[in-house]
């Protein structure tokens, strides 16, 4: 069974401009328009997930909107290749 929704909270699941648009203030207006969208529906608050290593700019869009770093997540990763055995063996 899913986890009931949590309408109090908003999430932004993606935020995206090409690379040729940046700088030119369309990631802020898109965030504003998704915060104030948010606000209306009644959430208290919005939350979303950013790479912290990220070379866009994407924090200092986020501080410039009002948000602030509340949580830090690692997240540990392994490429696995074909016909390599990565079980462990007693």
């Amino acid at each position: 069974m899913a986890p009931a929704l949590n309408r109090s909270r908003g999430v932004v699941a993606s935020l995206a401009v090409r690379p040729a648009w940046r700088h030119r203030g369309l990631g802020l207006a898109l965030l504003q328009n998704a915060l104030g969208e948010f606000h209306r529906r009644g959430c208290g608050s919005v939350e979303l997930l950013v790479d912290g290593d990220s070379l866009t700019g994407a924090l200092r869009l986020y501080e410039r909107a009002g948000m602030r770093a509340f949580r830090t997540q690692l997240i540990y990763e392994k490429g696995l290749r074909a016909g390599v055995d990565i079980t462990t063996r007693a």
